[in-house]
């Protein structure tokens, strides 16, 4: 791979549904028509017939492994929103193929988590899952960083020497209308739809995943928490659970027994839909540093509260700023009663904003297909050295 000639191709890798950081970049490069071909690549066969079936340039991996092997070989450029081992089904053949490739690292969010090599220290790095990830994190040769409070982190995450000063390319249907594309992958199902067209104030609640799946938050107490208060306050509470959780999640069971409680798919991309919450209640998903942008209210679980999370999050990895509204289970209905009064916070959580996206966060799609285009040609315009002797 590495001495393989490489052509002006960019291929992007997303999670299973099409969401995220690489979602929206990827169908940048579909509305600026750039010069270099872009392609997404899935192991998801229900997802490689819609991107087809919107004439959307799409390789689904598994079909044949010698032609995505061969394009992996020939790419110039990968672009990523969550690690590569985890994006490539963690075959090593395919990274090596990717070897000789330039590889951009978009992530999934500002984390207040350790991410792989800060876990080195406490993690048994004879285990061969651990060293996949951390090999996989490690292979990046750009990250993308939102802020100069956040370059150290994904220095010690990932061991990036190359951060691009860029906003994540997922916010901008936050502050603008989404295009029809953006659509695919974030619509909602007719109930879903119905409960959002309801009178009622919307909030979205949105526990983060962790490895032990306990706490309160997120749990069946929780809900019915969120029922009482939502039938004495005409509150509407949808559940947004982490798409790790695709697979576990009993919709139905849940979505009978709660009437204020509208549980989405865990694969829904909720970004299209962000602007349209009064609030939102999250433990520590990153999705709240980007919820910031629309400037309503954000609660925040007190965490250090519930003795059933063991490794919760690290807020000194962002801006010491105190503008969330911590709640815990008793004091959650008068949270959320002032901060819907009126908005005491706003103006600590826009100094955060303002710390945490240095740059506009609309230009992220435009400023990074500009970046491709000017890094694919000078991948694919190198030729060898000629010594003279």
């Amino acid at each position: 791979s590495n001495r393989n000639l490489k052509k002006k191709i960019v291929i992007f890798f997303g999670r299973e549904t099409f969401c995220d950081n690489s979602k929206y970049l990827f169908l940048a490069c579909a509305r600026e028509a750039p010069d270099f071909q872009f392609i997404w690549c899935t192991w998801s066969k229900a997802l490689h017939a819609t991107l087809l079936k919107n004439n959307l340039p799409s390789v689904l991996l598994s079909e044949d492994i010698s032609k995505s092997a061969e394009l992996l070989l020939s790419a110039g450029i990968a672009v990523f929103c969550e690690n590569p081992n985890n994006a490539l089904a963690g075959l090593q053949f395919l990274q090596d193929c990717l070897s000789g490739a330039k590889k951009i690292q978009l992530w999934h969010g500002i984390s207040v988590k350790h991410l792989d090599l800060m876990l080195m220290s406490r993690t048994n790095v004879l285990d061969a899952g651990f060293r996949a990830q951390v090999t996989g994190a490690s292979i990046v040769d750009y990250g993308a960083s939102t802020s100069s409070s956040l370059d150290m982190f994904w220095v010690r995450a990932h061991g990036t020497q190359s951060l691009l000063r860029v906003g994540q390319p997922r916010n901008e249907v936050i502050l603008r209308e989404p295009g029809d594309l953006e659509f695919i992958g974030a619509m909602l199902s007719a109930g879903e739809a119905a409960a959002f067209e309801s009178a009622a104030t919307k909030i979205l609640v949105a526990p983060t995943w962790n490895h032990s799946n306990q706490g309160w938050f997120g749990g069946e107490k929780c809900f019915e928490s969120l029922e009482y208060i939502g039938l004495k306050h005409n509150l509407r509470f949808f559940l947004k659970l982490h798409p790790f959780l695709m697979k576990s999640f009993n919709k139905e069971n849940l979505s009978a027994r709660f009437e204020r409680i509208t549980f989405l798919d865990p694969g829904l991309d909720i970004y299209p839909w962000l602007k349209y919450f009064s609030a939102l209640m999250t433990d520590y998903s990153s999705i709240m540093f980007d919820y910031l942008l629309t400037g309503k209210p954000v609660l925040l679980y007190d965490v250090t509260s519930d003795p059933m999370i063991v490794g919760g999050p690290d807020f000194s990895l962002v801006p010491d700023h105190q503008c969330f509204y911590k709640f815990t289970p008793k004091t959650l209905e008068e949270t959320l009663q002032s901060a819907f009064a009126d908005h005491p916070l706003s103006a600590v959580q826009e100094r955060m904003r303002n710390a945490l996206f240095e740059t506009d966060p609309l230009e992220a799609n435009r400023s990074l297909v500009k970046f491709l285009g000017a890094l694919s040609r000078e991948i694919s315009g190198k030729s060898a050295s000629v010594i003279q002797i």
